[in-house]
């Protein structure tokens, strides 16, 4: 199912607005609970008159440190590295 592009097709999805909050790059966001019962912070702009959005991470210089796939992708490569050790 692709992302909904506005507030109106968010709701028609099942999404509801949860709070607001600022994220550690000094973005205001719009938090939406998800229909899976996940929590999306979520950017809001206008583009050519209409109104979208995009999920945050897409645009946020420190998505990695909120995100546990990238932290997990970033453990196992330190994790492979450690185990190969020193060249003989």
């Amino acid at each position: 199912m692709p992302m909904p592009k506005n507030r109106k097709e968010l709701e028609a999805a099942g999404y509801s607005f949860k709070e607001l909050k600022t994220c550690r790059c000094d973005a205001l966001l719009e938090m939406w609970n998800t229909p899976r019962g996940r929590v999306m912070p979520l950017d809001f702009k206008t583009v050519d008159g209409a109104e979208v959005c995009e999920a945050h991470f897409a645009s946020c210089p420190y998505a990695a440190d909120y995100s546990q796939k990238m932290r997990d992708k970033a453990k196992k490569k330190e994790q492979a590295a450690s185990d190969v050790g020193p060249m003989s």
